[in-house]
C-alpha cells in the first residue's frame, strides 16, 4: 500500500474515531472527539488544496469534506427536530425548582439529565442517528474505495 493510500485511510479512520468518541459518556472523550473531528476537517481541506485535481488524494478529500458538510446538515435538521419533538418537562420542572430558590446538587442534576435522556431516547435516535450513520457509511465506503486504489468520479451523489 502506498503512502497516499495509507494517509487517506488513516484520515477516514480518524473521522470514524472522532464520531465514536463523541458517544463515550465522558466529557474528556467527547472533547477529544470534537477536537479530532475539527483537526481532520482541516486536514482534509489542506490535503485537498495541496493535491492536484483528478488524483486519488484530491477526490477522496473532496468526498470526505462533502460527507462532513452533508452529515452536518442532517445533524442540524436532527437537532431542530429533536428540540421540537422531545419532552422537556423534566428540564422545565428543574428550572422552576431553581427559580423557587432551591439549589440542586450535582447528583440531582445528573439524575435530571439521565431522566431527560431516558424520556427522549427514541426521539434522539430517530432524529440524530441518520446523520451519524451517514458519515460513518461514507467513511467506510471511502476506505473500501481507497483500498482498491480508486479515484472517485461521481462526487455529485449524496450517497
Amino acid at each position: 500500500m502506498e503512502n497516499t493510500q495509507k494517509t487517506i485511510i488513516q484520515i477516514y479512520i480518524a473521522f470514524i474515531l472522532a464520531v465514536v468518541l463523541n458517544f463515550v459518556p465522558s466529557v474528556t472523550a467527547q472533547t477529544l472527539g470534537a477536537l479530532l473531528l475539527f483537526v481532520m476537517v482541516v486536514a482534509a481541506y489542506v490535503y485537498r488544496f495541496k493535491s492536484e485535481k483528478g488524483t486519488m488524494m484530491h477526490s477522496h478529500m473532496l468526498y470526505l469534506i462533502k460527507s462532513f458538510w452533508i452529515s452536518s446538515l442532517f445533524m442540524a435538521i436532527g437537532i431542530v427536530l429533536s428540540i421540537q419533538f422531545a419532552d422537556h418537562s423534566v428540564i422545565h420542572n428543574a428550572v422552576e425548582t431553581v427559580k423557587g430558590g432551591v439549589f440542586l446538587s450535582e447528583a440531582q442534576i445528573e439524575n435530571i439529565i439521565m431522566e431527560y435522556t431516558k424520556q427522549n431516547l427514541l426521539v434522539f435516535c430517530a432524529t440524530l442517528l441518520p446523520a451519524i450513520f451517514y458519515l460513518v457509511y461514507r467513511c467506510v465506503k471511502g476506505i473500501i474505495l481507497a483500498k482498491k486504489h480508486r479515484v472517485l468520479d461521481d462526487l455529485q451523489s449524496w450517497f
